[in-house]
């Protein structure tokens, strides 16, 4: 198996793949043998972080530093109206950031949603490098179409922040027509 992996780094959830020795794409499982990982990252009243599962379990007891959606707003502008939307929904304090990013106030330390992103990629990266039994430095990432380039720009530098080389970034349309093709 090769030391890339396929990501899809949902806004709800996210998952990885890898091509095994014989072409066949196969899902990479997660404790308990599920295949997605919650997009979300937390930090707990005692300032540890928790990515996926974990951090959704927190989620109902500390909703305000509970970063879900992520994806939703990275690389938009703070005064953007997309923004300004989701400030209703999302319980956690979102604040305007040096280059009109989002910040998610979490406690003492703010984060933009770049790095609550690594955050995540490091959680998928983690869980595919203890099932390979392998490190894992190159990925391909998938996102939606809509996504324009500072949004992609705001995913492959969530890769490097966490040393994770973003090889491409796929339209989610494109990666499943390029499947049906594998087929």
């Amino acid at each position: 198996m090769a030391n890339i992996i396929g990501i899809d780094l949902g806004t709800t959830n996210s998952c990885a793949a890898v091509v095994d020795d014989k072409g066949q794409v196969k899902l990479i499982p997660y404790k308990g043998g599920e295949y997605t990982i919650p997009s979300i990252y937390a930090v707990d009243d005692k300032g540890n972080e928790l990515v996926g599962h974990e951090a959704k379990r927190q989620w109902q007891l500390n909703p305000r530093k509970t970063v879900y959606g992520a994806k939703r707003l990275i690389g938009q502008p703070f005064q953007g109206e997309l923004v300004n939307k989701m400030s209703e929904y999302f319980a956690y304090d979102m604040k305007p950031g040096t280059e009109d990013n989002v910040l998610i106030g979490l406690g003492r330390n703010d984060m933009n949603l770049t790095q609550v992103s690594s955050k995540i990629l490091d959680k998928i990266r983690t869980v595919a490098a203890d099932y390979l039994q392998k490190p894992i430095k190159k990925a391909v990432v998938t996102v939606p179409a809509y996504f324009n380039d500072r949004q992609r720009q705001a995913v492959k530098e969530a890769g490097k922040m966490i040393d994770l080389e973003v090889l491409r970034i796929i339209n989610e349309p494109t990666a499943a027509a390029l499947a049906y093709g594998v087929q």
